[in-house]
């Protein structure tokens, strides 16, 4: 990140880590975000948070100018709140407020604002009911978690413990939040939406297509030859998706060509555009098979359950999802599913026909109306010349077809999962269309 120090139109000197000097805009609100934690900063966990909130703050026409991630030292968190005042409007903050001695974001903050700490009795009545509906007594500890700083606002955290905090003063906004993503993200919803809602400036209109099934490169090419006019177009690898940001040029709020382009793009590449916007494949999946009343199993070997997992990860999924099987071995795919072993001798456990069995004989044990069914090698051993690391068969069966094909992902083996299940919910997805 490079730090600047220049003068801008207005005669201040400004310190900014961005190209264009923060003055000399008329946007958006500004924020910055800084995370807090020994674990962000060296490397043991990924800052999902700022990404998060970036995202979230940006579509709502604020203006992100600076991202920091600072370890639990007071002394640099109140220089991180410094950097970031000079910047900014608001400021989001995350990380540091449960109950352990490293825990001393707020502590940071009332430095930074010269604020004395103060103990909130209310704060501490929540805290202590927060605890008893987990099952356990409360400590001397957890009573770290009602000091704020003074005229502080608690922000209600109804999924964890600790609250948050919303300060402003000398013109700017501090929102203090857990860094735990799950209860960061509930708070900002329902907590700091409603109070950064009034932000100046008109959002941005943008449209995200989510592809799957070819690389950023063709992607790029086909748009690039579309020679299309009044919109940006950016990629982002979001493996084993990629991302199109399509937004209007030059700062300008234009939907119409905005939406002119969009509709051009998916002509040129509609068959890897699995949909638009913030989702993922087992939610739209799921509420495919929900509206169209149908029911789903999956058998997999080569994923080990991923799947299934992914599958049972969105609410409600029990109204489509039957179950599934993992038949890691021959010798499950035989005793659980009953393929025939003749047809794993003679073909190989990765094989279209045993690929096609498995989604068929599984589709008949639930009675489901759809299925699954994927088998591969996902490496680094196992792999031949015919049939390398990387193979995989995926099938999808409902009560009239069973078609299967064969994909190549030859990368580790996480990912090799993961490009797996994400594309065989897909082949689903086609499907379904089609009903």
């Amino acid at each position: 990140m490079g730090r600047c120090v220049g003068r801008c139109d207005c005669g201040r000197v400004c310190i900014h880590f961005i190209v264009y000097c923060p003055c000399n805009l008329e946007a958006g609100v500004r924020f910055s975000i800084i995370a807090t934690g020994d674990e962000v900063i060296d490397g043991r966990i990924l800052n999902l948070n700022a990404a998060h909130l970036a995202g979230r703050v940006t579509a709502m026409g604020g203006d992100v100018r600076l991202h920091l991630a600072v370890g639990d030292q007071i002394e640099d968190i109140v220089k991180a709140l410094r950097w970031a005042r000079e910047v900014s409007d608001a400021i989001i903050i995350t990380g540091g407020l449960g109950p352990t001695v490293d825990d001393i974001t707020l502590e940071a903050v009332a430095k930074h604002l010269s604020l004395p700490l103060e103990f909130r009795e209310d704060v501490w009545r929540e805290i202590q009911e927060r605890i008893a509906c987990r099952g356990r007594k409360h400590t001397e500890n957890d009573k770290r978690q009602a000091f704020m700083p003074a005229g502080a606002v608690p922000l209600k955290n109804r999924v964890g413990i600790a609250s948050g905090a919303y300060i402003k003063k000398d013109g700017k906004e501090y929102f203090v939040l857990p860094g735990v993503p799950r209860e960061m993200e509930v708070i900002f919803e329902e907590e700091v939406v409603p109070r950064i809602k009034g932000l100046r400036g008109r959002p941005r209109p943008e449209r995200i297509l989510r592809c799957l099934g070819a690389p950023e490169a063709l992607l790029d090419e086909r748009i690039r030859a579309l020679k299309l006019e009044g919109v940006s177009i950016s990629f982002r690898i979001a493996l084993p998706e990629i991302l199109i940001r399509v937004v209007p040029s030059g700062g300008l709020c234009d939907e119409v060509k905005l939406n002119e382009a969009v509709e051009r793009i998916k002509g040129e590449i509609g068959e890897w555009v699995i949909g638009e916007g913030n989702f993922k494949i087992e939610e739209l999946v799921g509420k495919m098979l929900k509206e169209r009343g149908c029911l789903l199993s999956v058998a997999e070997s080569c994923t080990g359950g991923l799947i299934s997992s992914r599958i049972t990860d969105v609410p409600g999924a029990s109204r489509y999802f039957l179950g599934g099987v993992s038949v890691y071995s021959n010798e499950a795919k035989a005793k659980i599913l009953g393929v025939d072993r003749k047809l794993i001798d003679a073909y190989g456990a990765v094989s279209r026909e045993v690929a096609l069995e498995m989604a068929v004989l599984v589709r008949r044990l639930f009675g489901s109306t759809h299925s699954i069914a994927v088998t591969g090698i996902a490496g680094p051993t196992g792999g031949s010349d015919a049939k390398p690391q990387g193979t995989v068969y995926i099938a999808v069966s409902d009560e009239e077809t069973t078609t299967v094909e064969r994909m190549f992902f030859p990368v580790e083996r996480r990912l090799f999962k993961e490009f797996v299940a994400s594309h065989a919910m897909n082949m689903l997805r086609k499907r379904l269309e089609a009903m």
